[in-house]
């Protein structure tokens, strides 16, 4: 993706952090761009405290939360 989303007009950031990840597509909501961010498991509880945040001042944004189940 770090390859590709530039090529098609994307701008990529490498996030220190699940927290900054979040923080940086909450703050693109607000300035009216798309973002998108993604994690592996373990990491998704870092999510939590920027989400609260991000209820309070209701950017518009889509949330999807994919999980693949090993067998």
């Amino acid at each position: 993706m770090s390859l590709r989303l530039p090529q098609e007009g994307g701008v990529y950031l490498q996030a220190e952090d699940e927290c900054a990840a979040m923080h940086m597509c909450i703050g693109a909501a607000l300035g009216g761009l798309k973002a998108m961010t993604a994690t592996s498991g373990p990491g998704f509880i870092l999510y939590a405290d920027p989400y609260g945040w991000h209820s309070g001042v209701r950017p518009r944004s889509l949330f999807s939360i994919q999980d693949e189940s090993g067998q």
